[in-house]
């Protein structure tokens, strides 16, 4: 899923445009397969040292893990080398040396929040949700030279507005989660919002988040809209917004069925990206 949303993405805002000068681009058409790919081994690799260090908290949070601690590692070291190897050859390619830089702080930031800053109070959530926007962020970074020859500013904002869309939305996510694994990461001695500021905190942060992402997805539309393809908006604006009205609701009296709420979640930031994309499409 990863890699087929950061795929449409760039074609999204790279290639659906009738000014795009396709020569200009660096990672078209060959580089994007394997830059997402490297996206795909980051994140495959935070999940495995993530288990690594979460061996206790999953224990007790129900969370099945087939694999042993110390295979975790060593596959873990197994992508995190692949994942290197494509990001530098892709840096060399392009002349890009920041690139490799990024891709070691990446995988050094994610062995940090799963040792350490996942277990404090809002760190490690926002670290989650900030590579979420970075996902699609990094493309201005890729496609620097692109963007300053194409001078259209409006492309960057879309880009700038639709990372923040990922943002917002995977910290409704995240925060959502710590609240279904509160009773887990409490016996593991994390210190996660729920757990040192309450319950009721951590439902108005996901609201605050939700209102904004519904601020966020509602200029989006105004702005942004396809008279082409008005149906399928339509159907999706409706989805996302009965999703995250459910989802304040819900928090806002208090229900406590996180489990409901966290699948809610995930069908809701598909059919957001959906919905975000559509608007692009001619």
């Amino acid at each position: 899923i990863v890699f087929l949303t950061q795929l449409i993405a760039y074609f999204s805002f790279f290639l659906n445009t009738s000014v795009a000068d396709v020569a200009q681009l660096n990672l078209y058409p060959k580089l994007i397969y394997i830059f997402c790919l490297v996206t795909v081994l980051i994140t495959a690799a935070g999940y495995l040292i993530n288990d690594y260090f979460d061996e206790v908290a999953d224990l007790h949070n129900k969370k099945s893990n087939k694999l042993s601690k110390y295979t975790n590692l060593r596959y873990y070291f197994i992508l995190v080398t692949l994942g290197f190897g494509a990001a530098l050859w892709i840096a060399i390619q392009l002349g890009h040396a920041g690139l490799a830089v990024i891709y070691l702080f990446c995988v050094y930031l994610l062995y940090l929040y799963s040792a350490s800053w996942k277990k404090r109070v809002l760190i490690g959530n926002m670290l989650v949700s900030t590579f979420c926007a970075a996902v699609y962020l990094i493309f201005a970074f890729a496609e620097s030279k692109y963007l300053s020859s194409l001078g259209d500013r409006d492309l960057i904002f879309q880009l700038v507005l639709f990372s923040l869309f990922a943002y917002l939305i995977s910290m409704i996510r995240e925060v959502i989660k710590d609240l279904e694994d509160i009773e887990g990461d409490h016996l593991a001695g994390y210190l996660t919002l729920p757990i040192v500021h309450g319950k009721k905190s951590a439902h108005q942060l996901v609201i605050g988040h939700a209102v904004l992402l519904l601020a966020v997805i509602s200029f989006w539309i105004v702005r942004y809209n396809n008279i082409s393809n008005l149906l399928l908006i339509l159907v999706f604006s409706v989805t996302m917004f009965t999703s995250i009205g459910y989802i304040i609701i819900k928090l806002y009296y208090q229900q406590t069925n996180y489990t409901n709420l966290s699948r809610i979640s995930k069908y809701m930031m598909l059919a957001g990206f959906l919905l975000l994309m559509i608007t692009r499409w001619n």
